[in-house]
């Protein structure tokens, strides 16, 4: 593992040959930005099993247009803490809601939906 993170360190170095402070920033924004991305990951995890359990109770899927009639179900009782933004601090879409399946998408990095870097729950 520390070998790949000296590779990694040394590719981005030298990818930036005359500006090693941007290289640096750059390596720092990385990481940053991955952070961000797994803590939305985790909230969606939390809000997937929140989910899983309510369909398990009520014998149906949770109906919600919106991330806030979705809170309005869950909480409290399948969900603790409400999950209504990303850790970009972008409100949480619900689309395709019915009585067979949910989905709910962070648009990610960029805030742009439908690009690779989304992240997505579907049930």
């Amino acid at each position: 593992m520390k070998i790949f993170l000296a590779f990694a360190v040394a590719l981005v170095l030298v990818s930036c040959k005359n500006k090693p402070e941007k290289a640096w920033e750059s390596h720092i924004e990385t990481g940053y930005q991955r952070s961000l991305e797994m803590k939305t990951r985790s909230d969606l995890e939390e809000l997937r099993i929140a989910i899983g359990n309510y369909m398990l109770n009520e014998n149906k899927m949770p109906q919600a247009s919106t991330i806030f009639e979705l809170m309005r179900v869950l909480r409290p009782k399948y969900l603790s803490q409400p999950v209504f933004y990303d850790a970009w601090n972008r409100e949480l879409t619900v689309v395709n809601s019915s009585s067979s399946h949910i989905e709910v998408i962070s648009n990610g990095i960029d805030g742009i939906r439908g690009t690779r870097d989304d992240v997505a729950i579907k049930m």
